[in-house]
């Protein structure tokens, strides 16, 4: 999608003053697109009625995915059901990964959940993990100057876009499948182009002498003002990156806002309508000091609704780099997935997931690589 130079140039640096603007809320170039390989495969699957949260991958993943699932759907009905369904249980598995990294907790009646939630926080914590460097935080609070990224005031505190519990996947121990592969095998399923899942990867794993190890960077670092950052830990809004400058000084992005309702499992039409966004605005109250002697302060009213645009900046582009483009692409497709799917910590009343459909899906994934060779 192209911005215009009048919008960009109407921004200001100090705050995202541009007005809602519907152009810019278009979340999926290529919807229309999207809407007929749906309609069609609606109409291949005797327009039955799925869990939301397969409807919801569909509305976000790589539309050339999309249309090869479609054309397998038209050519052979069967073989394209069972690998459907087996690549829908591994798909939650990954959507319930990105959940946990968010401040939300399972309800505690859910023991299971809780309990294997309880066993991966305890990984998390493995000092070996490097989610929590001091120093990389330091390099993100330097090169925002203490200041909230989008309304440019103080005080903030640093926020991760790819959340500790996914660097520290790779910690854990003593599980038949590695959760770090699991879910970037599946991330790279739905998003396959060099530019996107792979990318996403890379960026995390970017150790040449372990790349089996997460590492923590300042680009995978953003600071918010505390409403801000508590929206932003619960997956209530994203930034949605739209042009990055040559010079690596400046990334445009979006703020958007998603609603969120209903459970992952309750049945939709994969034809159910995608474009919906919270209109609500976030309401923020700033103080600044007037008067250094007498300390007088100014209370100025912020708002923030989805459709601004927001301008990130670094004066030190080598070292203290931007928030990544990939990285916030994959938080706003992640987390658009996750608030249309609703509720996911709930349990699937029909088929009960398990090991064992998940190692049929990889088995049937590697078996896919091994023909395209």
């Amino acid at each position: 999608m192209r911005l215009s130079s009048t919008l960009l140039s109407s921004m200001r640096p100090e705050y995202p003053a541009m007005n809602h603007c519907e152009e810019l809320l278009d979340l999926d170039p290529v919807y229309d697109q999207r809407r007929r390989l749906l309609e069609e495969l609606h109409d291949l699957r005797d327009k039955k009625s799925v869990p939301r949260f397969w409807w919801a991958i569909l509305q976000v993943c790589d539309i050339d995915v999309l249309g090869r699932l479609v054309r397998g759907m038209r050519t052979s009905p069967a073989n394209y059901t069972r690998e459907f369904e087996l690549m829908m249980h591994v798909t939650f598995d990954m959507l319930q990964d990105w959940a946990r990294g968010c401040a939300y907790r399972p309800p505690p009646d859910e023991e299971d959940r809780s309990a294997a939630f309880e066993d991966r926080s305890a990984a998390f914590e493995d000092p070996s993990c490097s989610a929590c460097n001091a120093i990389v935080i330091a390099q993100a609070e330097q090169r925002d100057s203490g200041r909230c990224a989008i309304t440019c005031k103080a005080p903030a505190r640093v926020c991760h876009i790819c959340p500790p519990s996914l660097l520290c996947l790779s910690a854990i121990e003593d599980m038949s499948l590695e959760p770090e592969s699991l879910f970037w095998i599946t991330t790279q399923y739905w998003w396959p182009k060099e530019s996107m899942a792979p990318k996403w990867k890379a960026l995390i794993f970017s150790q040449p002498d372990d790349p089996t190890k997460a590492v923590e960077t300042v680009q995978n670092l953003i600071t918010l003002e505390d409403t801000l950052a508590d929206s932003w830990d619960v997956r209530e809004f994203v930034l949605r990156p739209l042009l990055r400058s040559p010079s690596g000084t400046e990334l445009k992005a979006q703020f958007v806002r998603f609603p969120s309702g209903g459970s992952a499992y309750d049945d939709v039409s994969l034809t159910s309508e995608s474009r919906v966004l919270c209109d609500l605005p976030i309401q923020l109250q700033t103080k600044e000091v007037q008067d250094p002697e007498t300390l007088n302060e100014r209370v100025q009213q912020v708002r923030i609704v989805s459709g601004d645009i927001v301008t990130l900046g670094t004066c030190n582009p080598l070292e203290l780099q931007l928030p990544s483009f990939e990285l916030l692409e994959m938080h706003y497709l992640l987390t658009r997935f996750l608030r249309l799917s609703g509720n996911v910590w709930v349990t699937d009343p029909v088929v009960l997931k398990n090991q064992e459909l998940v190692s049929q899906w990889l088995d049937s994934y590697s078996s896919a690589d091994e023909d395209s060779e």
